[in-house]
């Protein structure tokens, strides 16, 4: 599991109607994880949480002062 498997996950939502109308579908986290697994994405909730913190890390270093 990683950042990217999510990444590609997302990136085949874009591009494909069929898993975006099983995507509006869907009303909980572990849904959307089956739906990934279905799919053929392996991604967990750790994914989940880790790019939620990855977001939240990079928009702290766009705002501050400090380069990477």
């Amino acid at each position: 599991m990683s950042r990217k498997a999510l990444k590609d996950f997302v990136h085949a939502v874009e591009h494909s109607a069929a898993l975006r109308r099983e995507l509006h579908a869907i009303s909980a986290t572990s849904d959307l994880l089956e739906l990934a697994h279905r799919w053929g994405f392996s991604i967990n909730q750790q994914d989940l949480d880790e790019d939620e913190r990855c977001d939240a890390l990079e928009g702290w270093f766009e705002a501050s002062r400090i380069r990477r």
